[in-house]
């Protein structure tokens, strides 16, 4: 009857630290990724308003 506690116990703490840990690779994992997707949007934001380089057409427009 101990043993069987015991083993209840350990596949319980098991679980949970996979749990845990699953978690916390999913929160890791989601936070990488919108920082990527949120650096990429502003830099093709940013291309989008400024542009890459000189383009003197696009400059006139600015202008007038």
């Amino acid at each position: 009857m101990k043993s069987l506690l015991l083993a209840m116990i350990a596949s319980f703490v098991t679980l949970y630290s996979l749990v845990l840990g699953l978690g916390w690779y999913n929160t890791t994992t989601r936070y990488e990724e919108m920082e990527t997707m949120l650096s990429q949007v502003v830099r093709s934001h940013l291309e989008e308003g400024y542009g890459k380089g000189n383009d003197p057409a696009r400059e006139e427009n600015l202008i007038s």
